[in-house]
């Protein structure tokens, strides 16, 4: 099972006219509190009409009480992005053109796989998702929790169309390489070399053992 390249990186279109990122105070999980929630252009035009989301994990210097703290969200990645005005409100690619959800939980502490699976669950039931396009992304800490999620098992692995950890804080075990290259899960891992503070030696692993994995 190889590891693919991430299809939402290719970027061909830069309409930001019509972007919002709007806080939400709402729990997800027992462990978040608020997050922050940006719908593309159209959302809101066609009742029947469902939207791929992309869902952000924070590092664990952005932990809070999802309220007073919640700006703390918007330091990295993809929510920056959005903040700063810089992410793209369509994506071409092969001669169709994609619009996303991003949806930011702040977590109050480290997370496990039942929180993540939690906050999947409630973006489902309260948004209008393409439930075979739910893309899980995170760095530092929230990129261990993307490797954990989906190395936790088969099922979960298969709940996401692709992940993107980022210098993520994990350790990668047998069993969780299994159940994320039996279920033949879109990967692409980034990590530092130079990482001081979470070492590339466990992204290394994930990664050459999903590669080398038996068909």
């Amino acid at each position: 099972k190889g590891i693919s390249t991430f299809v939402l990186l290719i970027i061909v279109s830069f309409n930001l006219s019509a972007q919002t990122h709007t806080p939400v105070y709402a729990s997800m999980t027992g462990f978040s509190n608020g997050y922050y929630e940006y719908l593309p252009q159209g959302y809101w035009s066609n009742p029947n009409e469902k939207f791929p989301v992309i869902i952000f994990v924070h590092g664990l210097g952005e932990c809070g009480n999802g309220t007073t703290d919640l700006y703390k969200v918007l330091a990295n990645g993809t929510p920056k992005q959005i903040n700063q005005g810089v992410f793209p409100s369509s994506f071409s690619v092969g001669g169709q053109t994609h619009k996303f959800m991003v949806i930011s939980p702040q977590f109050t502490n480290w997370v496990g796989q039942i929180q993540i699976n939690d906050v999947i669950n409630y973006i489902v039931s309260h948004y209008k998702v393409d439930v075979n396009r739910i893309y899980l992304t995170g760095l530092s800490m929230g990129g261990g929790c993307v490797w954990d999620y989906a190395g936790y098992s088969q099922e979960y692995a298969s709940r996401v169309a692709a992940i993107v950890p980022i210098c993520g804080a994990s350790s990668a075990t047998t069993d969780k390489i299994n159940n994320i290259a039996n279920a033949d899960l879109a990967i692409w891992a980034t990590h530092n070399a130079g990482d001081g503070t979470v070492g590339v030696a466990s992204t290394i692993t994930y990664v050459d053992g999903i590669n080398n994995a038996p068909n």
